[in-house]
């Protein structure tokens, strides 16, 4: 992952939260009042996506597990099972070096992934200091949907990236 698409991520998140954030605790007339504020919005915002892709790392920890897990049953269903956690650095430093592409194509995808479990914290931000004032189908639908997507995106990315490991180390083979 690049450190400019880890900055977007984190700003993305973060400005998400920093929403929930001004509205739940009541800030957003200081920040309109003292213009000068605002300055901090940004390191704050990235601070902040910083927090909020560590408490959702560890939300989606197991169940990104579970999700890789079946993936592999199911890649690996009718043939000879390639993928190996040991060797996963390794073909990732050769995808690296002799395939831009590919790579770019792998971290577009591990960037969206990491927006999406972001949104299930943001949106669980939304239902602890927002839950008065918004309805709460309405905040529970989006938690819903922001899981389902996350899930989604994990399980098609896995899936992505088992195919070109496959591709990869087979052409290493040969």
């Amino acid at each position: 992952m690049s450190i400019p698409g880890l900055l977007v991520e984190y700003l993305i998140t973060g400005a998400i939260g920093l929403t929930w954030i001004l509205f739940g605790f009541n800030l957003t007339e200081t920040f309109t009042e003292h213009n000068y504020l605002g300055l901090i919005l940004i390191p704050f915002a990235y601070t902040l996506g910083m927090i909020i892709d560590l408490l959702a790392y560890a939300i989606t920890y197991f169940p990104k597990q579970l999700i890789r897990r079946k993936v592999e049953q199911r890649h690996y269903q009718n043939k000879t099972k390639i993928f190996d956690y040991k060797n996963r650095a390794r073909v990732n430093i050769i995808i690296g070096l002799k395939y831009a592409k590919l790579n770019s194509e792998i971290n577009m995808r591990s960037s969206r992934d990491r927006i999406a479990r972001g949104m299930i914290v943001n949106a669980l931000g939304v239902l602890i200091f927002l839950g008065d004032q918004i309805p709460l189908m309405l905040t529970l639908s989006m938690i819903l949907v922001s899981a389902l997507s996350w899930a989604i995106f994990e399980y098609v990315s896995h899936r992505f990236y088992l195919n070109a490991y496959d591709e990869v180390v087979k052409e290493i083979k040969d």
